[in-house]
């Protein structure tokens, strides 16, 4: 028996030595980006991801990129409080990636910029825009993250698609900005 392939037998085994693992039809799919933190014994790393899953190619692969000190994302079909702790018992940080839902007419308001200005500004369709923001329609994936960022980081989406080197001052008439969802606490009148 060759060494190759009494390896690859341990990792096909089931954890345990009957096979518990959950239907995984039973579970969305969710994205993960992994570090390594402090691998001890790669092959639980590999077993780890087996059990949740993942093909043995994809697992083989995914732990050579964590070696060479790669962040690696994934996409797996699991429940994701598992993953997460099971991967953190072998020396792998896992985050789960969310899709954002961000609220598009606050964002706009929060610049002070009318409908057409904020689609030209930050490349958009105004079509697109105010279905949007009247709930007619849904942005996609993509449209989501970019919103999310221009939330976050408007002069920066500026620069990115102007080709500019340094974000662009704001207008007067958008003030200064304050950072996304933060609240002002007032002091009750004595």
């Amino acid at each position: 028996m060759s060494t190759k392939s009494s390896f690859r037998e341990a990792l096909e085994r089931p954890v345990g030595g009957t096979d518990t693992s959950p239907v995984l039809s039973d579970f969305v799919v969710v994205r993960f980006i992994v570090s390594a933190k402090q691998i001890r014994q790669p092959i639980d790393v590999a077993t780890t991801m087996r059990h949740h899953g993942m093909s043995l190619r994809k697992a083989h692969d995914t732990l050579n990129r964590l070696a060479k000190g790669e962040r690696v994302a994934l996409e797996m079909r699991s429940d994701p409080a598992a993953l997460i702790a099971d991967l953190s018992k072998v020396g792998v940080d896992a985050i789960s990636i969310k899709t954002p839902n961000p609220d598009v007419k606050q964002i706009r308001e929060r610049l002070g910029v009318s409908q057409a200005e904020f689609a030209s500004r930050f490349g958009l369709e105004v079509d697109a825009l105010r279905n949007w923001e009247q709930g007619r329609t849904d942005p996609d994936t993509a449209a989501r993250v970019l919103l999310t960022v221009i939330e976050k980081y408007p002069d920066l989406v500026e620069a990115a698609i102007t080709g500019a080197d340094m974000p662009l001052a704001p207008s007067p008439r958008e003030g200064k900005r304050r950072p996304p969802k933060q609240t002002l606490h007032r002091k009750a009148d004595a």
